[in-house]
C-alpha cells in the first residue's frame, strides 16, 4: 500500500514538472511603454534660476518612452534577460523672461543584463529581477551654446547602472502575455554638475549629487516562444 501511494506521488511529481515545462516558454520579448521618474541628483527650480539669472524655471523629473526585453529561460522560473530602454524630453523648462529660446533635449538610454525569477504557472506571473549594466545620458544643447556662446553642441555621459524591481504579467493566450507592469528602481552614477557645464560652460549647477536614485515603470506586450 505504502509502495502504491509513493509511486503515485511520483508519478504525479513528473506529470507536474512535465505539465510546467511544457506551458513555460523558452523565450520572451517583452516591448512597450516606459515612463522614468529622474532624480534630479539636487538640481532643483532655484539652481535652474541662478544659472539663467531669472525666476519661474523648472528642472523636470518625468520622461515618456519605450522599454524592452529579450528573455531566455533556462528554467521553467529562472531566466536571463537583456533590458533596453529609452526615455525622452526636456532637462528643464526656462522661465519665459530668460531669454533661452529652448531647453536642451534630454535622452536616456539604459542597457542592462540580468537574472530573472518567474513564476510559471496560472494566468498571473509575477516576477522578480535584478539587472546591471550602462545608463547613457545625451542632450542636444543647441540652444544653450547659443544662449551662453559656447560650444559643443551636444553632450553625453555614460555611468554606471542598475535595476532592482519586478511586475506581474497575464497570460492572455498561449504565446501572448500583458505586462500589467513593471516597477524599478533604477539606480545611477552620473555627474550632473560636469554633464550639464560642458553644455553650459559653466559649473553653476553646484551642490549636485553624483548618483541618482530613479523609478522606471513600464507596461505592454510579452511574446513567448
Amino acid at each position: 500500500m505504502r509502495f502504491t501511494v509513493s509511486a503515485l506521488l511520483i508519478m504525479a511529481l513528473f506529470v507536474s514538472a512535465a505539465a510546467i515545462a511544457e506551458d513555460s516558454p523558452k523565450v520572451q520579448v517583452f516591448g512597450g511603454y516606459s515612463l522614468l521618474h529622474a532624480d534630479t541628483a539636487g538640481v532643483s527650480n532655484a539652481s535652474v534660476d541662478t544659472l539663467l539669472g531669472t525666476s519661474g524655471s523648472t528642472a523636470n523629473s518625468n520622461f515618456s518612452g519605450w522599454n524592452a526585453e529579450l528573455q531566455y529561460n533556462v528554467k521553467p522560473w529562472l531566466g536571463a534577460v537583456a533590458d533596453f530602454g529609452g526615455n525622452y524630453g526636456k532637462a528643464i523648462s526656462p522661465a519665459s523672461g530668460s531669454g533661452l529660446s529652448g531647453a536642451p533635449h534630454f535622452n536616456s538610454y539604459s542597457f542592462l543584463f540580468g537574472p530573472v525569477l518567474q513564476e510559471p504557472r496560472g494566468k498571473l506571473r509575477p516576477f522578480v529581477h535584478a539587472l546591471f549594466g550602462v545608463n547613457r545620458l545625451s542632450s542636444d544643447a543647441t540652444a544653450a551654446t547659443t544662449f551662453f556662446g559656447t560650444a559643443p553642441t551636444t553632450s553625453t555621459d555614460s555611468a554606471f547602472a542598475m535595476a532592482l524591481g519586478g511586475g506581474v504579467d497575464y497570460k492572455v493566450m498561449k504565446g501572448i502575455s500583458v505586462r500589467l507592469g513593471q516597477l524599478d528602481y533604477l539606480y545611477t552614477r552620473h555627474s550632473p554638475g560636469a554633464y550639464a557645464g560642458s553644455f553650459y560652460g559653466t559649473e553653476a549647477l553646484t551642490g549636485t549629487n553624483n548618483h541618482q536614485n530613479n523609478l522606471r515603470y513600464s507596461a505592454g506586450l510579452v511574446f513567448e516562444f
